[in-house]
């Protein structure tokens, strides 16, 4: 009896030490992401692509916004997407604890903010006391603040750009007007393309490697399809000649030639500007 006593104490000890020493590691993971500080990056213009040829037909989408140079997914950044010229912008979309849209890419607060928690357990006033504390040069603005949808579309309007939406989840998704307004809509996740085929937007199905699989699903919807370049064979670019190809994100010079001479048109990216205003 007295083994079998001590076997247990030990099984106990040894679980609390693998879940202090798992929440440990997480704590230290989930600090260091916070501390994660987004550095600025150096841009470059479309016309010094000179081993391009086909430079005037390719289309570019600015990042979250101008996110090489300015706080990703603001107000700020939308805006320098569409002086710098850009004829479409990527925006991400999440929802309020309210049922707002509003504009950020990651599930908490916590890498953008000096505040934690899911995006979905706040309200957009309780957003509104949490200014972004990250992001490239957050701080040259006296307070950049994560924006609501509807005021990132005015400004998409302003400068006649095309508002491209990243959706996570079927929650919260935009309205049919606020859809009507956007050129696009992207997801990895096929139930939030399949709820809005039939709305006003274009829609776009998202994956890393472009597989077989994802050319038959994407042709057999007629969505559009968005890849990672870098995860891309150029076997599986020549397959997919048929549909309507989306780089991203495409950011040196290499990578964008590539897919040029690959028939690749349409090109995200965070630091290549286009070749002049519209």
């Amino acid at each position: 009896m007295k083994l079998k006593r001590v076997g247990e104490i030990a099984l106990c000890a040894g679980l609390v030490a693998v879940i202090t020493g798992g929440g440990v590691f997480y704590a230290r993971r989930e600090t260091a992401y916070r501390q994660k500080k987004i550095e600025p990056m150096a841009t470059y213009r479309l016309s010094a692509f000179t081993e391009v040829d086909t430079r005037s037909e390719l289309r570019l989408c600015a990042h979250r916004g101008l996110s090489a140079t300015t706080p990703e997914n603001t107000l700020e950044s939308v805006r320098a997407a569409g002086e710098a010229g850009y004829a479409f912008v990527q925006l991400d979309v999440a929802c309020t604890k309210d049922g707002r849209q509003v504009l950020l890419h990651d599930e908490t607060v916590d890498r953008m903010t000096a505040g934690r928690g899911r995006i979905a357990s706040f309200t957009c006033e309780q957003l509104a006391r949490l200014p972004l504390d990250n992001g490239a040069n957050v701080e040259k603005y006296d307070r950049v603040e994560i924006p609501l949808l509807e005021d990132a579309l005015e400004v998409c309007a302003q400068y006649g750009m095309q508002p491209i939406l990243s959706l996570r989840t079927v929650r919260g998704a935009p309205d049919e007007t606020v859809l009507g307004k956007a050129y696009m809509v992207v997801s990895t996740q096929k139930d939030v393309l399949e709820l809005l085929k039939g709305t006003a937007a274009k829609l776009c199905y998202r994956t890393d490697a472009l597989t077989d699989r994802d050319l038959r699903y994407c042709a057999q919807h007629g969505f559009a399809v968005a890849f990672d370049p870098m995860r891309t064979s150029d076997d599986a670019l020549r397959k997919a000649q048929e549909l309507d190809l989306w780089a991203w994100p495409v950011n040196t010079r290499d990578t964008l030639a590539r897919l040029a001479r690959r028939g690749v048109r349409n090109m995200v990216t965070d630091c290549i500007l286009p070749t002049g205003k519209k």
